[in-house]
């Protein structure tokens, strides 16, 4: 749905769009906006702006939907376009992935707080063992544990990591105490 907006003025109506129409395509007639309709008007055309699918084809659009499912299986983290294109396109996706993401954020800020291999391996068990069965993207959360760990590991943090913390009398012996 497409909407113009040819002027804005004030006119003997009283309605200051009285020339912003909407146009289904260029075949339609256009019907006027009126006080009922208009902030469904605003909507779309706000929606429109912001949905990253608005200037493309019929096939990059196929290809950009097909994209996010595939980043959404693999648990990879969403751009914020394809946030954008869930939000208007499919809002139940887009509350999936929203909750998600902050799950996965939250999973990443407790890797990055790890002193060991041993313990970063230990809070992903726990992150993964705590999926309600009753979670309606338990496959999307469980492919974005997934994926965030295989992120941690290969960074250089990760890799300084020892492989299990040191014990307090280890750590009293070194110092010669």
């Amino acid at each position: 749905m497409m909407y113009n907006l040819a002027s804005i003025h004030k006119n003997g109506n009283n309605t200051i769009f009285s020339n912003y129409q909407k146009k289904e395509n260029c075949n339609e007639v256009s019907q006027p906006v009126t006080a009922e309709n208009m902030g469904m008007v605003f909507k779309e055309a706000i929606d429109s702006i912001f949905d990253p699918t608005t200037a493309m084809t019929d096939k990059q659009k196929e290809d950009f939907v097909k994209q996010i499912q595939r980043k959404i299986d693999k648990g990879e983290k969403l751009t914020y376009d394809e946030m954008q294109y869930l939000r208007i396109n499919n809002p139940v996706q887009y509350a999936k992935m929203v909750k998600v993401q902050m799950k996965r954020e939250a999973l990443e800020r407790r890797l990055e707080t790890c002193k060991s291999k041993q313990e970063a391996q230990e809070v992903y068990v726990e992150a993964v063992s705590r999926i309600s069965k009753d979670d309606s993207a338990i496959k999307e959360t469980l492919a974005a544990y997934d994926n965030a760990m295989e992120e941690f590991k290969k960074t250089d943090q990760y890799s300084r990591l020892p492989q299990e913390e040191e014990k307090e009398e280890d750590k009293k012996s070194y110092s010669g105490e």
